[in-house]
């Protein structure tokens, strides 16, 4: 991904990661499907078959009448060496469905469930908060709900930022340091 993404993408090298995808994990083909879309290859057979094969890995299930998300199926065949944070899958799962497939019912699921998981102190770990932060802000970029109003009250001072619309590449960084602090939507 890092190499699609600074314009030194290989056709050759793709295809060997797509070949190798049966082996990997959730989130490695997810990362596949990421560097195909960085490079501008997202709509190749290759990359629309790992797209649809990160949406296969999505369970869904049924709680009290509505389709929530229900974990992930398991495909790698290989040995484990690194246990991943379910968070920081999700958030690559959420960000491979982003790209590829938009309009796909499991991504709003999965994307749900990236919420629910994250906490006071975020995700888990670094790399978890890292990649489910990624991974919100590609679904907003890419959902296009309307600009939010959010206020943020600190020591007596107010101020008001907008969240979501298309406001454009700049952010807004807004750190809490007093235990009073609030945001208000």
């Amino acid at each position: 991904r890092a190499l699609a993404r600074a314009g030194h993408y290989d056709e050759a090298y793709f295809a060997e990661l797509a070949r190798r995808a049966q082996w990997q994990d959730v989130g490695a083909v997810s990362q596949v499907v990421l560097a195909a879309h960085a490079a501008g290859q997202g709509d190749s057979a290759s990359a629309r078959r790992l797209a649809q094969g990160v949406s296969d890995q999505v369970v869904v299930r049924l709680h009290q009448g509505s389709e929530i998300y229900g974990g992930l199926k398991e495909q790698r065949t290989g040995p484990r060496q690194v246990l991943p944070s379910e968070a920081r899958t999700l958030g690559e799962v959420s960000r491979a469905l982003t790209a590829a497939r938009p309009d796909d019912a499991k991504r709003e699921k999965v994307v749900d469930a990236l919420v629910t998981q994250g906490g006071e102190d975020g995700w888990g770990s670094t790399q978890a908060n890292a990649e489910a932060l990624m991974a919100l802000a590609d679904h907003l970029e890419k959902t296009q709900r309307p600009a939010r109003q959010v206020e943020v009250v600190q020591g007596g001072d107010t101020l008001t930022v907008a969240l979501g619309g298309k406001a454009g590449p700049a952010g807004h960084l807004v750190q809490l340091e007093a235990p009073e602090a609030q945001l208000t939507w």
